[in-house]
């Protein structure tokens, strides 16, 4: 068990240092500090909230459908879209 745990967590860390392609000569872009250590944390929590999300829409989403609810399947589908789709790293310059 330790050693699985501490893979894991070295794994987390390692998520927290991906660039984003920036170069340094170009002052965008880079590894902040926030981001090294708050991305292992972001990731940790989207996951349960991303299944949690998916969980809980799927009937909803069904019974919409059922009803011919349009706007509400749109918006079912923008909360997983928003709970499940990136960002996935902290302080990230994309637009």
């Amino acid at each position: 068990m330790p050693i699985k745990g501490i893979s894991i967590l070295a794994t987390l860390l390692l998520a927290g240092c991906a660039s984003d392609g920036g170069t340094a000569s170009s002052g965008q872009g880079g590894v902040s500090p926030v981001g090294v250590v708050g991305t292992p944390f972001l990731v940790l929590l989207k996951i349960p909230v991303c299944i949690a999300t998916a969980v809980l829409g799927a009937p909803v989403a069904a019974a919409a459908a059922i009803a011919h609810h349009p706007e509400a399947e749109r918006g079912i589908s923008d909360g997983i879209a928003n709970n499940c789709g990136p960002p996935y790293t902290i302080g990230s310059t994309d637009p």
